[in-house]
């Protein structure tokens, strides 16, 4: 089981909200999604500042979730990313 308590305030917040918006959307689970939209959108987190650093429009990336009409309401990314390339050794500088 695991011990919410032991992550740091911050990770506990992003749970929370991306449970809201699970929720709220009529999800049955959390997904990464749901996760990374409550990282984004967190005050003072780390993941805002960490894509401005990689060059990532957050509000962009924001404007780009969408929900598809399915009958589960599916949260998707319109259009879906086929692969991701934030961490690549460019973006990282280690190239």
């Amino acid at each position: 089981m695991i011990k919410y308590d032991k992550f740091t305030i911050k990770v506990q917040e992003a749970l929370m909200a991306a449970r809201s918006l699970a929720q709220t959307n009529d999800n049955q689970q959390i997904e990464p999604i749901h996760l990374l939209i409550a990282l984004i959108e967190q005050k003072d987190g780390i993941t805002t500042p960490l894509f401005q650093k990689l060059g990532v429009n957050n509000n962009q990336l924001l404007f780009n979730f969408s929900y598809t009409d399915s009958k589960d309401s599916e949260m998707t990314l319109n259009p879906p990313i086929t692969g991701i390339k934030l961490l690549s050794p460019a973006h990282l500088g280690t190239t």
